[in-house]
């Protein structure tokens, strides 16, 4: 999977996990594995990565990442994976702070996610 696109640092992002109770809580997200900061791009691709311009140490599409906020009564320990609905909403909402982003890598997300989630 490449690291090309322009990456934007998940920060203020809600939990994008259908009903859980933290959909509502914005953090800031690390790799639990390795404690790095997450990164996403306009092809709707995630990443661990010590920062924006590095390699990442894990990547996927956003439709294969697994989510867990600090509620654990919730996510019981386990990483849950986003439906489509979640997931734009909560990106959209960590994009607003973001203050990066150009319309057309915004238009570009929302595609990318809707041909990841179709298939």
């Amino acid at each position: 999977m490449s690291n090309e696109g322009e990456w934007i640092k998940l920060d203020n992002m809600s939990c994008p996990v259908k009903e859980c109770p933290g959909l509502k809580i914005p953090v800031n997200w690390v790799c639990a594995k390795d404690g790095q900061s997450v990164f996403v791009n306009e092809y709707g691709r995630i990443k661990c990565a010590a920062s924006i311009s590095c390699s990442g140490i894990h990547i996927a599409n956003v439709c294969e990442w697994g989510w867990k906020c600090s509620n654990d009564k919730f996510h019981k320990g386990q990483y849950i994976i986003a439906d489509w609905e979640g997931s734009n909403f909560a990106l959209s909402e960590a994009l607003r702070f973001a203050n990066k982003t150009s319309s057309k890598w915004i238009s570009q997300l929302v595609l990318s996610l809707g041909e990841q989630f179709d298939e």
